[in-house]
């Protein structure tokens, strides 16, 4: 065999055993699927609502996997989107702040409580699911009593941004999204810094001995993941323009489910940011497929589960066949 036809061999496989392969031919027969059922699923607004739909989603989920990746979790995400959301119609119509001060009042509200959860994780050495699930709990009681419960309308004030569109059809929120992305990418793999958090995940004593600061990359990746919410927060506001303090409850989860689905490890130091994309785009292409099909609620969330377990088992293969 030539050295062209062995390089192009060699490049077929890498390809076939990478993860983010079968998502995509999953994407594709699931796509087939429900455009065999129902033709309207391929139509050019439906893609592109798919796409606005999870832009949210994908704005946090590209902060859970750079913490995935560190060896670090948050499972207040979700709460702190509906704290900035609450805080936001506080900001502006109670203190009667302009828009830019109080966007760059909650953009600090947000980098802050973040590096503080990361603080108290690393100073503790408590696991990050107990601490960021409690920091969770503190988000959601502000919002609740800030509130009172009640439904909170932000008066249309980022309605420029919710109706903005880029050649006349698209949402501006999903190319917001594919901003994150690009600098959550860049910044994993075209940075020291991004380096540095894959070692501190895949290996955290060796990455100190290296000499590597741990607990300075543990904790700043928790706010580079607030800056990802507070983003999110904005645009979801831009879009509905309402708030209340459970509106982001499961943002945490669907966030954590479109890491792991889309091959981020929770040992650490594995994952891509591309993998997580293409997570976040199945779980929500999946969701819009059975809505356009008509299949009951209660069913899709037992299909969503279903397969958020079937991608745990499958990204944790390697280590159960090791045991063996």
């Amino acid at each position: 065999m030539s050295q062209a036809g062995a390089k192009r061999r060699t490049t077929l496989q890498a390809i076939v055993r990478d993860h983010r392969f079968y998502l995509v031919c999953i994407i594709l027969l699931i796509s087939a699927a429900a455009a065999a059922l129902n033709p309207r699923f391929l139509l050019p607004q439906n893609i592109i609502n798919i796409l606005q739909q999870v832009s949210v989603i994908g704005m946090c989920t590209m902060g859970m996997a750079l913490l995935l990746i560190t060896g670090q979790l948050d499972m207040g995400i979700g709460q702190l989107v509906s704290m900035l959301c609450i805080l936001m119609v506080v900001f502006i119509q109670r203190w009667q702040m302009n828009l830019p001060l109080a966007l760059l009042a909650l953009a600090c509200v947000s980098v802050g409580v973040s590096l503080l959860s990361g603080w108290v994780v690393c100073k503790s050495r408590c696991t990050p699911l107990i601490i960021t699930l409690g920091m969770g709990y503190i988000y959601e009681g502000i919002a609740t009593y800030v509130s009172g419960g009640r439904f909170y309308t932000l008066d249309r004030k980022l309605d420029w941004l919710g109706k903005m569109r880029v050649f006349g059809s698209i949402p501006v929120s999903i190319f917001i999204m594919l901003a994150i992305v690009l600098i959550s990418w860049a910044l994993l793999n075209r940075t020291r810094y991004g380096r540095r958090l894959c070692s501190v995940g895949s290996n955290e004593e060796n990455a100190f001995l290296c000499g590597i600061n741990v607990d300075f990359h543990k904790i700043t990746v928790y706010g580079v993941s607030g800056l990802f919410v507070f983003v999110a927060a904005v645009v979801l506001m831009a879009r509905t323009d309402t708030a209340t303090a459970a509106m982001g409850s499961s943002y945490t989860l669907q966030a954590l489910a479109s890491a792991v689905v889309g091959g981020v490890s929770f040992d650490g130091g594995k994952g891509t940011i591309s993998g997580a994309l293409i997570g976040c785009i199945l779980l929500g292409l999946i969701s819009n497929a059975m809505n356009v099909v008509g299949i009951a609620a209660t069913l899709q969330t037992m299909v969503q589960g279903v397969i958020i377990v079937v991608a745990v088992v499958l990204s944790n293969l390697e280590k159960i066949r090791g045991k063996r």
